[in-house]
């Protein structure tokens, strides 16, 4: 969404976004692709939604934040000038989430700001919105977004990236 939008109104700027997310993912799996699906490509933004299948698939916390915190590293050795955006992995807003994912949360929330990365909290704006609509209106199952989720994502993407680099 946030591609098409800004693809469009900047055309004479010629944008170009890549989306490397591999559905089912964990940062184990990112790693072994990093050089190729992120170093290569050099980007000039860099903005990274992972920790829901490490959560699910029990990748210790530890191990999730030593490898996070190594491919933010590795990425700005390549590119010091690049500019990271994290987003929290998040679940259906049942009003209880699990500690685990929270403790991702809090990973997530840690190397962002180790890193200087502006830090997209999407928990919270699914929690907001399930005050107006139905959980299942926003997310589908436990963790994938509706169409009418992934529009709540990208303007939260876009508003937070935007207060960050004023």
């Amino acid at each position: 969404i946030t591609a098409a939008r800004h693809g469009a109104a900047f055309a004479e700027s010629k944008l170009d976004f890549m989306n490397r997310g591999v559905s089912g993912n964990t940062v184990l799996e990112l790693e072994k692709r990093w050089q190729k699906d992120t170093l290569d490509l050099k980007p000039d933004v860099l903005s990274i939604l992972i920790g829901v299948n490490d959560h699910s698939r029990g990748v210790p916390l530890d191990q999730f934040e030593q490898i996070y915190d190594k491919l933010l590293t590795d990425a700005q050795t390549a590119n010091p000038k690049i500019k990271l955006v994290l987003c929290e992995p998040f679940l259906k807003p049942t009003g209880q989430l699990g500690e685990a994912i929270v403790k991702r949360q809090e990973v997530v929330a840690r190397v962002a700001k180790k890193h200087g990365a502006a830090l997209v909290q999407f928990q919270r704006v699914f929690d907001e919105a399930a005050k107006r609509a139905p959980a299942d209106y926003w997310v589908w199952d436990n963790v994938h977004p509706t169409y009418r989720g992934h529009q709540l994502m990208a303007d939260e993407w876009e508003r937070v990236v935007r207060a960050f680099w004023k």
